[in-house]
């Protein structure tokens, strides 16, 4: 999977709520996972795409964990695309999520 477009869609989401760049510092591909790592607002993240082989509504999964407590930030359900998948996904509560971490 193209890890840019990856990068754009999540970017884009965050910047509906005010969220600061996601930046990527590592990014293993297959055909099934891409795990991109980097930070957000100065905090160290990763960002999993699963793709389901089987085209359907939820295809395309994303999940956002804090790197340092593994917890997982904001949630989605997934979409038959990339784009679906990065829509639906909480951004807003990526955000609030991160903010909590660091009070």
């Amino acid at each position: 999977m193209d890890s840019q477009k990856i990068i754009d869609a999540v970017n884009h989401g965050l910047g509906i709520m005010n969220g600061g760049l996601f930046t990527t510092i590592h990014s293993p591909e297959n055909s099934h996972l891409t795990v991109l790592r980097g930070e957000l607002d100065g905090r160290a993240v990763r960002i999993e795409v699963s793709v389901d082989d089987a085209p359907g509504p939820y295809q395309f999964s994303i999940w956002l964990f804090d790197e340092e407590t593994g917890d997982t930030l904001g949630r989605g359900n997934g979409g038959a695309t990339l784009n679906d998948a990065a829509s639906i996904y909480q951004w807003n509560n990526v955000l609030s999520d991160l903010r909590a971490l660091e009070s």
